[in-house]
């Protein structure tokens, strides 16, 4: 399966968040780059997903990148899933200088609820037309 890029765009926070499906993770850097103008810096190895803050021009918000290599709808998936949108979560906090605490759980869990709720459903999406 060829990768396969969608955006998510987060309300709130107005950051630029990238989620890809599918492909190799040679594919997924060849795709930050020719999107991003480049890479900041080598993930080094990495196979069935990752999480990457991609700031190629100091004067503007990184993009976010959320890869997964598969996704078959099985409870791994879906824990694999949910555990890299909290590394996802932790770059966007740490870009914005939000400190998880008793004061700013709830806006985070919300933010958290919003990007695996908007992966959720581009997942559904592929998997119906699959069908289709």
């Amino acid at each position: 399966m060829d990768i396969q890029l969608f955006d998510i765009q987060d309300p709130v926070y107005k950051q630029n968040i990238k989620f890809c499906l599918g492909g190799d993770s040679q594919q997924l850097l060849e795709l930050v780059k020719s999107i991003d103008g480049g890479l900041e810096e080598d993930p080094g190895e990495f196979e069935s997903g990752i999480v990457l803050t991609n700031r190629i021009e100091q004067g503007r918000s990184p993009t976010f990148w959320i890869w997964v290599k598969r996704f078959r709808s099985t409870v791994y998936d879906y824990s694999f899933l949910a555990h890299e949108c909290v590394h996802l979560l932790q770059s966007l906090l740490d870009w914005l200088e939000i400190d998880m605490s008793d004061e700013t759980t709830e806006p985070c869990a919300s933010l958290y609820e919003y990007i695996f709720g908007e992966i959720l459903k581009i997942l559904r999406k592929q998997r119906t037309r699959k069908r289709g």
